[in-house]
């Protein structure tokens, strides 16, 4: 805009010619406010029907500055929860299968102990028996020697000491088996014992080894669901930073662009001017300008436009016509 700049300053130059005159502008004040407010007006209806912004997509809109990244989070157990479960399942099944394995012994060692039981009291029948079948025999003997005269003597006492003996040791022979017998019960029932107490102590190793080894199983794959989702979050922190470099790039590529097309429109406009739409709503702008300046005294309103710093802004490259018009104009 070098050319229109050069006419501004000649214009200025020219008021500046001007002798300085003592000029009361008040009274015009008033209704030259209402002159702008109404140039305002349609320069502001212009701009919304004709901004240059309808010619873009706008890419802070295409391009929103915040998007919804989806984070993963993992939702899964804690170490302690994670131990704490694991424990917990396999106290279960280990008391399961203790119960299980005790019940097995202690019913083997229970049919022991009930022949245990079985044998003493087969002991002591067969000692009961014996000791009557000796009472019988006794009663016989006295009975005998009662007939012939011999119970008080040699031969009696003799032959009751003889079956006394023989019944000693036919009872000691009984009971002799019976410790036998239930020295062998004890060896077996000690022998299931200790295979009870073994079979025990295998199962709490082989429940401790299963019970580590799964919660090292949980506990690697729980880290490594922790390191995919940081993995996948670390890999979605560079998107999101690469997405909003990109998109700055393209909203800073997007403005350079309209300021070169702004440029290319202000020097089309510098050689031809307004034209279309434009034109006719500058032409409107400057001839509602002119006709209120037109019916003022030349010098106060040359003074006023000097004065009236919208004007130009509102009037673009019609402000000189509006001020060559004034000067142009009889007094």
């Amino acid at each position: 805009m070098g050319w229109f700049n050069e006419i501004i300053n000649k214009i200025k130059d020219f008021f500046g010619k001007e002798e300085d005159k003592e000029i009361d502008l008040s009274p015009y004040e008033e209704s030259q406010n209402k002159l702008n407010e109404q140039l305002k007006q349609i320069d502001e209806e212009y701009k919304a029907e004709h901004s240059n912004e309808d010619l873009y997509e706008d890419i802070e809109d295409l391009l929103p500055e915040k998007i919804e990244f989806e984070y993963r989070e993992y939702t899964g157990d804690d170490e302690k929860t994670i131990k704490d479960k694991t424990e917990k399942k396999y106290d279960e099944l280990l008391g399961s299968d203790t119960q299980s394995v005790s019940a097995d012994y202690d019913g083997k060692i229970g049919q022991i102990e009930a022949e245990k039981d079985n044998a003493a009291n087969e002991s002591k029948l067969e000692s009961e028996e014996l000791e009557r079948e000796y009472a019988e025999l006794e009663k016989q003997m006295r009975n005998s020697l009662v007939e012939k005269g011999l119970l008080r003597s040699s031969i009696g006492d003799s032959q009751s000491a003889r079956a006394e003996q023989t019944k000693n040791e036919e009872l000691g022979a009984i009971g002799a088996n019976l410790e036998n017998k239930l020295a062998s019960y004890d060896a077996d029932i000690e022998k299931l014992n200790s295979q009870k107490e073994a079979a025990l102590n295998e199962l709490n190793i082989n429940y401790a080894q299963k019970l580590q080894k799964e919660i090292d199983t949980l506990l690697a794959d729980r880290q490594k669901q922790i390191d995919e989702i940081n993995k996948y979050n670390d890999n979605l922190k560079v998107k999101e930073a690469q997405y909003l470099e990109d998109r700055q790039l393209a909203i800073e590529k997007q403005i350079a662009q309209r300021a070169k097309d702004q440029l290319e429109i202000e020097k089309l406009e510098q050689q031809i001017g307004y034209a279309g739409e434009k034109a006719e709503n500058y032409e409107s702008r400057y001839q509602l300008a002119y006709d209120y300046y037109k019916n003022i005294p030349k010098d106060i309103a040359l003074k006023l436009v000097e004065g009236n710093t919208d004007l130009q802004k509102y009037l673009g490259y019609y402000y000189t016509r509006l001020v060559a018009s004034l000067q142009n104009k009889a007094g």
